[in-house]
This record gives structure tokens, C-alpha cells and sequence, in this order.
């Protein structure tokens, strides 16, 4: 969930697992390419800089997509809102992360973090969309859905989960979080857990959700609260608001 950034599409990654069958998903390269912004109406200030680094659609464009965010399309939803699978006119898939209680800032944040950092284990943002308080977020559309998902089928099916493939997936997302790390400014995703680790058809893992992410210069960030997940969140970054790599 082309291309408006300015640095090059992150290509499908090649099959690394045998056992896997193949199925319909998105390619970075083929969205969007040489859009322009779809917005109606004038934009607010931080529009016109999140129109900067990414593409803005318009929100009748994604609701057309989602067939007016038909319960059919629904991925999952949470205390976040709700994630829609759609198909753009163009025949590109799309997941779009509909927020319906926004935290201005947080909306900001992920757009910008996302627009700013290009890895193959990070999840494509492709753009994003406001609708009154409504925040839309538009990713690339990953047919293997997340890692919680999968554990918990195959614990309830008694599908085998071989520990090849949970390495492979851990080490993946391990990946996309040094590439965070090591960035400059670097950053910290707050939110690591399995739900926010999302599996392309090939079972490459892709970080997601950086709703939470904080910029830092240094080797640590000392934040007013402490958020994140119960049971993910480290004790340490949570009873002193320090989060560090070690942290994460």
C-alpha cells in the first residue's frame, strides 16, 4: 500500500520458500505512474507539504475502489479503524487504512516516514487522502496478510509453520528495522509486534504501521508517553518514555 517518490520502486522479491502458491497481488511498479495530486478543493498548509513527498488521491477515487467501503472489502479493523482492500482504475490493488479518530500528527508522521525511507522490507506507502476527520492511507496491497494472522490459522487449522520460514520472516523484518535504525535522522517504530508485520506472496516480510514512529538524532528519544502495544511494548521504554534500539 508508481511513482511520486524520488527514489526507485521497490520490485516483488523473488520467491525464497518453496511450498508457496503464487496469487494476485500489487506491483510497486505498476501504480500510479506520473499522477498527478487528485485532492478536491483547496489544501490546507501541511496538505501542500505532505503533497511534497507523496500523492494525495481523492476520496470519491478510493471509495470507488472499495465499492463505497463495502464490508466485503474489509481486511481487519481495530482501535485504528478499518483496512479496505480496493482496486484502482488502473487494475492496481491497494490496501487503504481508513482512521476515523486521527492523531493529526501521527497521520503526518507515517506518511512522511514511509515516503522518506525505500526498502524491501518496508511496506510501499503509495499515498494518502483526507474526507472530514476521516484519515485515508494507501499502501500496496500484500496478498499474504500479517504474521498474526498466519500464526493463528495455522495453530487452528494445524497448518505447519516451519521454524525455516518463521526465521526467515523475523530476520525480514530485522531487515527493514536496522534500515530504520541506521537512517539519518533514524527512526524508532514504537509498535513492533506480529499484526504490524505483513507477508508479501513470497512470504518476504514487510514492516507496517508507523503510525507511532519517532524521528532522532541521537541513539535514544525520550518521548512525553510511552505508547505502543501491552505484552510488545519493552518495560523499559515504557516505565522511563526512553525508546532506544535496544528497545525495539
Amino acid at each position: 500500500m508508481d511513482h511520486f517518490y524520488s527514489l526507485p520502486a521497490v520490485q516483488e522479491s523473488p520467491p525464497k520458500l518453496e511450498g508457496q502458491t503464487p496469487v494476485a497481488e500489487t506491483s510497486s511498479s505498476s501504480s500510479a505512474t506520473g499522477r498527478t495530486s487528485t485532492g478536491q478543493g483547496k489544501r490546507c498548509h501541511s496538505d501542500s507539504n505532505l503533497n511534497q513527498i507523496s500523492l494525495e488521491y481523492s476520496y470519491a477515487e478510493l471509495a470507488e475502489a472499495t465499492n463505497n467501503f463495502e464490508d466485503s472489502a474489509k481486511l481487519g479493523s481495530g482501535s485504528y479503524g478499518s483496512v479496505y482492500k480496493g482496486t484502482l482504475k488502473d487494475g492496481t490493488e491497494v490496501a487503504i487504512k481508513v482512521v476515523d479518530l486521527p492523531n493529526e500528527a501521527g497521520f503526518e508522521d507515517e506518511v512522511r516516514v514511509l515516503s522518506k525511507f525505500r526498502h524491501p522490507n518496508l511496506v510501499i506507502l503509495m499515498g494518502f487522502a483526507r474526507n472530514g476527520s476521516q484519515r485515508l492511507l494507501v499502501y500496496e496491497c500484500l496478498s499474504g496478510g500479517d504474521v498474526s494472522v498466519r500464526l493463528q490459522k495455522c495453530a487452528r487449522e494445524g497448518i505447519p509453520f516451519p521454524w525455516q520460514q518463521r526465521l526467515s520472516i523475523a530476520l525480514d523484518a530485522a531487515c527493514g528495522l536496522s534500515h530504520l535504525h541506521n537512517a539519518n535522522p533514524k527512526v524508532f517504530h514504537r509498535d513492533i509486534k506480529s499484526p504490524n508485520i505483513l507477508l508479501d506472496r513470497n512470504s518476504t516480510a514487510k514492516m507496517a504501521d508507523f503510525g507511532l514512529a519517532c524521528l532522532s538524532h541521537g541513539q535514544s528519544h525520550k518521548v512525553k508517553q510511552a505508547s505502543g502495544t501491552i505484552g510488545y511494548a519493552c518495560p523499559y521504554y515504557i516505565q522511563r518514555g526512553v525508546v532506544t534500539e535496544a528497545s525495539e
